[in-house]
């Protein structure tokens, strides 16, 4: 159950519909990376298939994602720390419900993920992080 008082978050209809529905919510936390640290990024090593075909039909209906990426980051480099990174090229103001539908879409996947999934928006204006060239753009241009 949430409480307004408490729980302070802003539900989108994608989310409302999954809570009347008895579905859970998707799950994220907030993370800031310290600047100049050094990963290793490659390839996603392990199966994305069913994940890039959700994500395409989702972010085909939000006009605010302009490019989607998707890479493995093996922080630090000696690889005890390994995840996939979605990095989204999105319209100013639309980071956190685009984050919100996408951890709801992530959770239903099946079979799900075997690595962790981490995310970030990039304004469409901003420098494209340098470490997107490294993975597999699966939407937009």
């Amino acid at each position: 159950m949430l409480n307004p008082y408490v729980d302070q978050v802003a539900l989108y209809p994608a989310e409302i519909d999954a809570l009347l529905a008895g579905h859970a919510l998707g799950y994220f936390t907030h993370e800031t990376l310290r600047e100049n640290v050094e990963v290793g990024v490659s390839l996603p090593s392990v199966p994305i298939d069913a994940l890039i075909l959700m994500l395409r039909d989702l972010y085909a209906r939000e006009p605010a994602v302009r490019a989607g990426y998707l890479i493995e980051v093996h922080r630090p480099v000696d690889d005890t720390d390994v995840f996939l990174l979605l990095a989204l090229v999105v319209t100013k103001g639309s980071n956190e419900r685009m984050v919100q539908l996408t951890s709801l879409e992530v959770s239903s996947l099946s079979p799900p993920l075997e690595l962790p999934l981490n995310m970030t928006c990039v304004a469409p204006d901003a420098d494209l992080p340098a470490l997107c060239h490294e993975g597999v753009q699966f939407y937009g241009t």
